[in-house]
């Protein structure tokens, strides 16, 4: 039988209210206690005037309305409306792109703006304890929640789940990183993020503890907040990691069960350091906004092994002309599974490109080999033409990373008159090391065409809220150079 994301943590609170759902250093919530926030939210909502399939925006920016803003969505759920989340990290060019684009007939904010529909974070507790919870609207098949793309490449596009496909994109998973009730987890970026939503859905559907805290920026700051409440399971991204692991010298952390990496390629040679140094219970995550968890490469494979694609989900390499490949040759990938959006919201030419006969094409170009192994090669719409050839700035990049001189690197196609394009090199160097010495080295693992035309020294690769490479931000500072 079907059990919603709402149905669930509401179960958790009858049978263990006083489990812990929520800890901070400003608070800590239980099960009993959170259910309560979620039923008052409900009502509140109820009363205002909200009815199912009502878009309802939330825009909370104080952190201290962190439990408010997480309590929202599934009241959201509750009475049957679609969350739109904006959340506190967008830039404000961006929030005001989505809310013309949506016009949502309702905002859940903490902060003045006059509008109709307004609802103000406050009134969500408010509700008198007399007051009659309305009936649950929480149904499978209704459109629930909208997820945004990064947006490296582009305006970010908003991905329509329903609330069958975001319980089954939650619950697949969990499994897949071995959730239990007794982990306490802390996310890459509680709050505010995406990514720490995401992460709050999985360890409340389970019943385990949600860790909201500052992510530690340092390797010793990160053991300092596994000691102190007790974190069993962690979120990185590799741009994270890389940080850690330029002070990790101790033994790895045995208290921590599960280390998940995801956002961006983790190159063999780091996935090898993070084991070595930081723990072996890591696993890769690839997925995608629009299809979800997608494969993972779990911590007894081989660093340089095939992704695993996640239980229940098919895989195949596309020609482009939408045709089918043999395995093992390298295309554009597509994905079928239950839990994978059925397209993006009023955007139909997105759709037509990415949505196709029950395919999902988010954009990546690699290949299924004969045993279902996934292997990725890069971003397909960041491949580089440069006169005919095809490169793939993510296979350079894992090179460069793996040269001891490089702290951090990127590779992207700007406009050349003769070839089309042509690949600059762009890295962050050591104390001490010029791209003389780089350039040489690399020159000594890739030759003709790959080896970029171009290196040039940044105190820092952009990266977005993600901690994805900003390539458009990063041509922009190439074309600033000259």
């Amino acid at each position: 039988m079907f059990v919603s994301l709402l149905g669930a943590v509401l179960r958790h609170a009858e049978r263990v209210p006083e489990a812990l759902a929520y800890w901070s250093p400003r608070e800590q919530v239980s099960y009993g206690d959170f259910a309560n926030r979620m039923t008052r939210a409900a009502m509140a909502l109820h009363s205002a005037g909200v009815r199912p399939d009502d878009c309802v925006a939330l825009d909370i920016v104080d952190d201290r309305h962190a439990i408010a803003f997480l309590a929202a969505q599934y009241a959201i759920a509750w009475v049957g409306g679609r969350a739109l989340p904006l959340y506190p990290d967008l830039p404000e060019r961006r929030r005001r792109e989505v809310l013309e684009h949506f016009r949502p007939p309702w905002l859940i904010a903490d902060r003045r703006e006059p509008r109709a529909g307004l609802i103000d974070v406050a009134t969500l507790a408010s509700v008198g304890d007399a007051a009659t919870p309305p009936p649950r609207c929480d149904d499978p098949e209704r459109p629930y929640h909208y997820l945004f793309s990064s947006g490296t490449t582009g305006a970010p596009k908003a991905a329509l789940f329903t609330g069958e496909q975001m319980a089954q994109l939650t619950r697949v998973t969990a499994v897949m990183n071995d959730l239990l009730p007794t982990d306490r987890v802390l996310p890459a970026k509680a709050w505010p993020s995406a990514v720490g939503m995401r992460w709050a859905r999985r360890v409340l559907d389970c019943g385990a503890t949600l860790c909201n805290l500052p992510f530690p920026r340092t390797w010793r700051e990160f053991v300092d907040v596994v000691a102190a409440p007790h974190v069993t399971g962690a979120s990185a991204s590799p741009w994270q990691v890389r940080v850690w692991l330029a002070d990790a010298r101790d033994q790895p952390i045995a208290a921590l069960r599960f280390l998940e990496i995801a956002g961006a390629p983790t190159f063999p040679n780091e996935i090898e350091a993070i084991r070595r140094h930081i723990t072996p219970n890591m696993m890769i995550i690839y997925g995608s906004n629009e299809a979800g968890i997608i494969g993972c490469l779990p911590p007894t494979a081989a660093a340089d092994a095939p992704l695993q694609l996640a239980p229940g989900l098919e895989a195949q390499a596309f020609d482009e002309a939408g045709r089918g490949l043999p395995r093992d040759q390298p295309g554009r990938l597509g994905f079928r599974a239950p839990w994978i959006a059925s397209g993006y919201a009023n955007n139909p030419e997105a759709n037509a490109r990415q949505f196709r006969e029950g395919w999902c094409f988010p954009g990546d170009y690699g290949s299924v080999d004969g045993n279902g192994g996934l292997r990725l090669q890069g971003r397909s719409d960041a491949v580089i033409n440069q006169g005919g050839n095809k490169i793939i700035p993510e296979e350079i990049e894992a090179l460069l990373l793996a040269d001891p001189q490089v702290r951090d690197a990127a590779v992207v196609g700007i406009a050349d008159a003769l070839r089309g394009e042509r690949a600059v090199a762009c890295v962050v160097l050591h104390a001490g090391v010029t791209l003389d010495s780089v350039s040489r080295a690399l020159a000594k693992r890739i030759s003709g065409y790959a080896l970029p035309t171009r290196f040039v020294a940044l105190r820092a690769i952009p990266r977005n809220n993600n901690g994805k490479i900003d390539r458009n931000e990063l041509r922009a500072v190439l074309e600033r150079r000259g």
